[in-house]
């Protein structure tokens, strides 16, 4: 409904490149979810709540008082997203590499655990080249009107090439919302180039591939022979993504496939399996937003 009236409506992202920058629509997110979406009462429910790695605790600590305040759940765990993922593929020892909507990084889980000393996050991802996207195709005099629109055809379109300069590209038909139907040649695959060259787009940090190298070099002790590299996130299921990774490192990745929400899927097996314990309403209630210290979000 926002997105039908958003020539009237300010339409916010409360949380940019996977951290929480407005905790006031959060919680409008959340009550619509609990109550419009799920049709639940949330002070009669347990709640899971999954966590890209390296999220500051005064963040953590303010989910825990929006959960146990303001939506008086019964009790709270969080599962952080590369541990859940890695598990749920069977997998106690991996590689991970994830390129969400957000946010990308790099990391390791041994045993179980992912190794925060090592991991590598950078602040681009799939957002970053559909707005990249759409730039590059307002200087063909093609106005897609949003960033979410923009995002939902770089999805139907966008393709990763193995070399972007010397690769021919062949022409992708598209249908704008107004009908109209417009051919697109190198921009699909110009957009995911973000992905391995951040600096077309205004980022320092180190690219995809080069992260993963730097991790793979910098830190052969902490990996095991025919330890898998799982790749899951937005961007990592745009074809040409894993053979881009294979040319470009010499690494075979696992690809998302079929699964839906990987982060979820991976939650709810760890918390089927016990393997996260949650934290009571009455253990909130004794101790305050401290109480994250006992649950498993690092």
């Amino acid at each position: 409904m926002a997105m039908a009236l958003k020539g009237v409506l300010k339409l916010v992202y409360p949380i940019e490149h996977s951290q929480i920058e407005d905790f006031t629509g959060l919680e409008k997110i959340f009550h619509y979810q609990f109550y419009t979406n799920l049709r639940v009462d949330p002070s009669e429910r347990d709640v899971a709540i999954v966590l890209p790695p390296l999220v500051p605790k005064a963040n953590v600590e303010k989910l825990a008082e929006l959960m146990f305040d303001t939506f008086n759940v019964q009790s709270l765990c969080f599962v952080v997203e590369p541990v859940g993922v890695s598990l749920y593929r069977g997998y106690l020892d991996s590689i991970v590499l994830h390129a969400g909507a957000g946010c990308s990084y790099v990391g390791i889980i041994r045993h179980g655990s992912l190794l925060r000393h090592i991991i590598k996050v950078m602040t681009y991802g799939f957002r970053d080249c559909a707005v990249y996207f759409d730039r590059l195709l307002k200087m063909k005099n093609i106005e897609m009107g949003d960033r979410d629109e923009a995002g939902r055809a770089l999805l139907a379109t966008g393709r990763v090439s193995r070399n972007f300069t010397t690769e021919s590209f062949t022409p992708v038909l598209y249908m704008l919302p107004d009908g109209e139907t417009i051919t697109l040649n190198e921009e699909p695959y110009a957009a995911f180039e973000a992905l391995f060259d951040p600096s077309i787009i205004g980022h320092e940090e180190p690219g995809i591939c080069k992260a993963l190298s730097q991790i793979l070099l910098e830190h052969k002790d902490s990996l095991v022979p025919g330890m898998p590299a799982i790749a899951y996130g937005t961007c990592t299921t745009i074809p040409g993504f894993a053979e881009r990774i294979k040319t470009d490192t010499g690494l075979e990745i696992i690809p998302q496939g079929d699964v839906k929400n990987p982060e979820w899927a991976g939650a709810s097996f760890l918390i089927k399996k016990r393997y996260v314990k949650p934290v009571s309403k009455a253990k909130y209630k004794e101790i305050g937003p401290a109480v994250v210290d006992l649950l498993q979000w690092q």
